[in-house]
């Protein structure tokens, strides 16, 4: 009744403002967004450059989410020089313009859109959004392969609203977060500490594959049994999940047994579209691991090929990989692989398992001449 009344009045296009930024960012009903902002447009020109770019700002925010990014660049820019300046608007907008940089994989522009977005809601000491913006910042950092300054920012925004006592209202995603960095680090005792933390209020069955994974690289079998356990009877975060239980299962009762291999293989094959790159990448260094571990050389390095010269970034080690501060180094380029008789001299190498013995190196060179050669 109210909205026919009003709908004759001037406050209709406030009423159509209103609705537009409530389903944009609660609702999602993208056919209603489209229907509410082709309105809008016929009549946003008219408006104060206040309510212009509040519009526009939620217009980024649909764009983005939506992952339409044709034109995202120009309707930022444009937002931008729209001659308003408040602080609350401004903070939004470069918010949305990491979010929307970072998707693009533009590094420069999302970290200038970031530090922007940081220094205008510290001033207004915006604490809400302040805590969104620095844990997609930790999340942008470790896309990058920037594991320490993620790691940094994370415990900084946990330090800072602990000692301030300010209320983190994901204080269990934050848990996760330090968790999965130190997953990536290969520091699992540490990652397990902040997992018991996150599960006290956040359990699927990714997050405890997780926990399971890290007790398992410890060497505490019977608590990664335990998690294996509650993760197969937790809600569902993914199907391709319960297939990665049943492979760490296997790793505990055979590791890398050749039932290890097939299972991982059905999972790349049998969820394309499903998983992050993040977990094909240590999927394929699973796969690359088994060969390795079965002194399967040949087909080591054929699988290896793929990720050659790529910097990965996985809870899981290569067995056969260089020695370097930075475990997430760039693998081996194929320059590299081409010069074996230096690798297989050089003191860079290092082996999980007992130095190869000669007839190993043997068959370990004789696969990257056959490799370099076809």
């Amino acid at each position: 009744v109210y909205e026919k009344k009003i709908q004759s009045t001037p406050y209709a296009i406030d009423l159509l403002l209103i609705k537009f930024i409530y389903i944009t960012s609660l609702v999602k009903n993208y056919e209603e967004i489209k229907r509410l902002k082709e309105e809008i447009s016929k009549v946003v020109s008219s408006l104060s450059t206040y309510y212009q770019k509040l519009y526009y700002i939620y217009v980024l925010y649909y764009l983005d989410n939506s992952s339409h990014y044709e034109n995202i660049k120009d309707v930022f820019t444009y937002t931008c020089n729209l001659q308003c300046k408040d602080i609350h608007l401004d903070g939004r907008l470069y918010y949305e313009g990491f979010s929307i940089f970072r998707g693009l994989g533009n590094i420069l522009e999302a970290r200038e859109c970031y530090t922007k977005a940081k220094s205008l809601f510290d001033s207004v000491d915006n604490y809400s959004m302040l805590e969104n913006l620095n844990m997609k910042y930790s999340i942008f950092l470790r896309s990058i392969g920037e594991l320490k300054k993620a790691l940094n920012n994370d415990m900084q925004l946990l330090e800072s609203y602990t000692i301030k006592q300010y209320r983190i209202r994901n204080i269990e995603i934050l848990y996760n977060n330090i968790a999965w960095n130190y997953s990536l680090l290969h520091d699992y005792r540490k990652a397990v500490i902040y997992y018991q933390k996150a599960i006290e209020s956040l359990q699927d069955n990714d997050i405890l594959f997780n926990i399971a994974y890290c007790y398992y690289q410890i060497g505490e079998i019977s608590q990664a049994i335990h998690y294996i356990k509650l993760a197969k009877k937790a809600p569902n975060c993914g199907d391709y999940i319960y297939r990665l239980l049943d492979w760490l299962e296997l790793m505990i009762d055979n590791r890398y047994g050749p039932r290890t291999l097939l299972l991982l293989q059905n999972i790349l094959k049998d969820y394309p579209n499903d998983i992050e790159k993040i977990d094909k990448d240590t999927i394929k260094i699973e796969i690359i691991n088994y060969y390795y571990y079965n002194h399967m050389y040949e087909e080591a390095i054929h699988a290896l090929q793929p990720l050659m010269g790529k910097q990965l970034i996985s809870p899981s080690e290569l067995i056969f990989t260089k020695k370097n501060e930075n475990r997430n180094d760039l693998l081996f380029s194929e320059d590299e692989l081409t010069l074996r008789s230096q690798m297989m001299e050089s003191e860079d190498l290092f082996f999980e398992d007992d130095e190869l013995g000669e007839d190993e190196w043997e068959e370990l060179d004789d696969s990257f001449s056959r490799f370099t050669h076809n």
